[in-house]
């Protein structure tokens, strides 16, 4: 804010505006001892100036640093910051900002709060996705390939499946393909074996009762 109060007349209607964005109460410490501050409680204001030693304004004009401090006002615990006021690099006196130990223990819980609420839905959201995951890569597999077992004992053999990756699943997949195209290639062979059988019975049948009307006719002859 150093910058805005340089430029624009400072009263308490600004500083009001600026503790409506911040959240906190402000305050000016002018060298001359006077004091601007959006702070009712006027016994308050006064403990900050105690704070304010020679040493404390030396070592923060010095350092042009920040120093951070606990007020108890009137039971009512706060953390004020002290910082250097500065106008065209001469030292203007000290700002001083202090907001209510119990406000930041709130804010503090608010954001814990938050966290959990945002690392949770995270969770979740992981959790569906892993969950997803899970089903497209292992279940739905599996299911298919008991669905295809059930076929294939069914007799329907031209059933295959589709490796979706190349894990284990996969290779089981490879390996069921393989395995009915076994089992079709047997019951192809066996079918050919079978055909050939019954035609070789059938000539059989034919030569036995070619046999079987010679024989009788030499029979008939002798007699």
């Amino acid at each position: 804010y150093e910058v805005v109060m340089a430029m624009f007349e400072i009263d308490k209607n600004f500083l009001r505006s600026v503790k409506k964005k911040a959240g906190a109460d402000l305050h000016i410490f002018y060298s001359d001892g006077s004091v601007l501050s959006t702070l009712e409680d006027s016994r308050c204001v006064a403990r900050m100036r105690e704070m304010l030693t020679n040493s404390l304004q030396a070592s923060l004009m010095g350092e042009n640093a920040a120093h951070i401090a606990n007020l108890d006002c009137e039971g009512n615990p706060q953390k004020v910051i002290f910082k250097p006021r500065t106008v065209n690099l001469k030292s203007q006196g000290v700002y001083a900002l202090s907001v209510p130990i119990g406000d930041l223990l709130l804010a503090r819980r608010q954001l814990i709060l938050q966290v959990v609420i945002i690392t949770t839905l995270i969770l979740f959201v992981g959790i569906f996705v892993f969950s997803s995951l899970i089903v497209s890569k292992i279940v739905e597999p599996i299911q298919e390939l008991s669905q295809a077992a059930k076929k294939v004992a069914q007799g329907d053999l031209p059933q295959r499946l589709v490796a979706r990756s190349v894990d284990e699943l996969g290779e089981l997949s490879d390996n069921f393909n393989q395995m009915v195209r076994q089992l079709h290639a047997a019951r192809s062979a066996m079918e050919v074996h079978h055909e050939r059988q019954m035609e070789r019975a059938e000539r059989l049948a034919v030569l036995g009762q070619m046999a079987s009307g010679i024989a009788h006719e030499f029979n008939n002859v002798l007699a």
